[in-house]
């Protein structure tokens, strides 16, 4: 059985679409970046949330908090990857861990693109390595799903995207460092269910 020792320095992070749904307590999951390009802009969303939208969002979570959540206009390229991690990443990793962690993403084209790991590579961030087509083990999953949950507690609508932005904003706001930090806890399970089923679907 895997266990943690010492101290937690792993942060995690991911970009989900999250979509508006009139009456629906689901919530959009993005595999890959080229999926978002297919759902039109922020603009466009605007017009038709009664039909659906949604927005796109950026945050980490790690053992002694996570980052504000951020709002992406538009598709996430490479060059807003790096600007996310230059106004938000860098100041909350400095301020809580004095620079040392190490961060887990996927292979998302702005996460793998070369402008990105040569910023990496500038800054001194450690990142873990993530071979294709593996498991996932990204427990901030688990956040989004509870986000979505909060967000559409009983069968809440919104009428527009500025609507749902500020509730986005308020219930991520809000959301339980203990919450957090049991998902951070659970990494060793997951690896450990993930091996043990040989890379095929876990509870998790």
């Amino acid at each position: 059985m895997l266990k943690i020792t010492g101290t937690i320095r792993l942060q995690i992070g991911d970009e989900p679409f999250l979509q508006m749904k009139s009456g629906s307590a689901s919530m959009g999951r993005m595999l890959s970046l080229a999926s978002v390009e297919t759902r039109g802009s922020p603009e466009k969303f605007s017009l038709s949330v009664r039909e659906g939208g949604g927005v796109m969002v950026w945050a980490w979570i790690s053992w002694k908090g996570k980052t504000e959540q951020v709002v992406v206009n538009g598709n996430l390229n490479a060059i807003d990857y790096v600007h996310l991690h230059e106004d938000y990443y860098l100041p909350f990793n400095e301020e809580l861990y004095g620079g040392k962690t190490i961060l887990e993403r996927d292979n998302a084209p702005a996460h793998s693109a070369k402008h990105t790991r040569d910023f990496f590579a500038s800054e001194g961030i450690i990142y873990m390595v993530w071979p294709p087509r593996s498991s996932d083990l990204n427990c901030i999953e688990n956040a989004w799903c509870e986000l979505s949950l909060r967000l559409y507690a009983g069968a809440r609508q919104f009428e527009s995207v500025e609507d749902f932005c500020e509730a986005l904003y308020y219930e991520w706001d809000n959301l339980e460092l203990d919450y957090v930090r049991k998902l951070v806890l659970s990494m060793p399970d997951r690896v450990e269910a993930c091996r043990t089923s040989r890379g095929r679907a876990t509870k998790y």
